[in-house]
Parts: C-alpha cells; structure tokens; sequence
C-alpha cells in the first residue's frame, strides 16, 4: 500500500514538474487508485483491534470491596488454588496475575486488593497498585455480593472503574438474591448483571 500511494506522488508531482507536451499526464482522478487504497486501508484498520487481542491478549482486572468472593472467582477461572481466600476482609494486599486462554485469546486475570478506604498503610498501598492495574486494563470483572445490599464501597468500586469496559458479576448466586439489582441498573447502564457463584 506504502508503495502504490509513492507511485501515485511520484506520478502526480512528476506531472506538475513537466507538461502534457512531455508526455507527462497526471493519473486521472476517476480511475479509482485512490479510493481502492483508502478502501484497503479501512479494512486493514477493521482488524487492529482483534489481531491486538490475538497476539497482545486481553488484561483483565477483578475489582470489588474486600470478601465480594474475588480470590475465588479467580481460583475457579484459573481451574486451580492460586488466590488465597480468608473470611477476613483484606487478605489480598497487593495483586496477583495470572494468564489463561479464553476462546483461543489469551488472558491475564489480575486479583486485585479490596476497594475500600485503607485502614493501613500496607493496604492503601494495594489499593493504589490496584488503581494503577484498572488503568492498564481493557476490561474490568466487578464482583458484587448478590446476597447482600450495596454498601459505601460498591459505590467507591463502581466510581473506579468508571469508562473502562465492565462485566458485572454478582457473586454469591448460591445464596438468597439480596442486591438490588434496579439500583445497579441506574448505577451502572446498559451493563447487564451475571449471575454467578465462585463456590460452585
């Protein structure tokens, strides 16, 4: 493409350096070159983003407030114990990254801290390496406990992952459905909610 769009500069600019009398013309404006490049090029630009995702693959970040059942989405994803899970909020201080093949592309998982206001120093560091990963991400997994109301910080997690892609997952599916699913729905448009359990 680099090249034919050379031929037609050269044959353009040669045309205006020498006349018709040279038996020099300008290539003509309604042969279609021209466009059939720039029909070419819009194709080729059509694929950018899957061949990115084929070769680069997607990075993905789980992000939630403590005990949403992060870890364990990310264990069950895995097939394998890779996350360690704790009933006490706050295990995960910093994050942990692994890669899997979904649909022939691969992914990265990030397992990330929990989003709430940092009561040690140890844990506002691993939320702020958490911010820092939702900003390299092309989509976020946001965990919701199902079997409870929204609190302060799904409402901190929903802020933060404001304009990246999201897919909503509400965890917990195994037990009595609490959340409001009306008030995600206001909270987060056009997302629709995935019903899930990490346990099972």
């Amino acid at each position: 493409l680099s090249n034919r769009i050379a031929d037609l500069l050269a044959a353009q600019e040669a045309a205006i350096d020498f006349s018709e009398d040279d038996g020099v013309s300008p290539p003509h404006p309604e042969s279609g070159t021209l466009q059939k490049i720039i029909d070419e090029l819009q194709s080729l630009l059509a694929t950018y983003e899957t061949g990115k995702l084929y070769q680069g693959g997607i990075r993905a970040v789980i992000a939630g407030k403590p005990n949403v059942g992060k870890s364990s989405l990310m264990n069950r994803l895995l097939g394998e114990r890779r996350a360690l899970v704790a009933p006490r909020a706050g295990t995960t201080r910093d994050f942990i990254e692994e890669t899997v093949t979904v649909g022939g592309i691969p992914c990265t998982l990030t397992d990330t801290a929990g989003l709430r206001t940092p009561r040690t120093s140890v844990e506002r560091e691993g939320i702020e390496m958490m911010q820092e990963r939702l900003s390299l991400a092309d989509v976020v997994i946001l965990v919701f406990d199902g079997s409870g109301g929204l609190a302060a910080e799904d409402r901190m997690a929903i802020e933060a992952v404001e304009g990246k892609k999201t897919i909503l997952a509400l965890n917990k599916a195994d037990l009595p459905h609490r959340i409001i699913t009306e008030e995600l729905a206001e909270l987060l448009p056009g997302i629709e909610p995935l019903w899930i359990s990490a346990k099972y």
